[in-house]
């Protein structure tokens, strides 16, 4: 199907954040068929390739020294 043939509804298109196992990301903006399924992708933004991403410690399981922290609170 030609692009020139592609009719958006309503005055917004919605593009989706597809992200792979590798890290790599692209915007894009896919025709999506009645039952959900994607058809094909018009338009594809590719954000990064995933190779440029070193791996992330999130220090998940150690907790947080948040000891100089004071919290006033007050009633109104």
């Amino acid at each position: 199907m030609p692009d020139s043939v592609i009719k958006f509804r309503g005055d917004y298109k919605t593009y989706y954040l597809m992200v792979d196992q590798n890290g790599a990301m692209e915007l894009s903006l896919p025709i999506v068929k009645a039952g959900g399924n994607f058809l094909r992708c018009i338009e594809r933004i590719f954000l990064i390739d995933g190779s440029d991403l070193d791996e992330v410690e999130f220090g998940v399981d150690e907790p947080a020294d948040d000891s100089d922290l004071d919290f006033v609170v007050t009633r109104k």
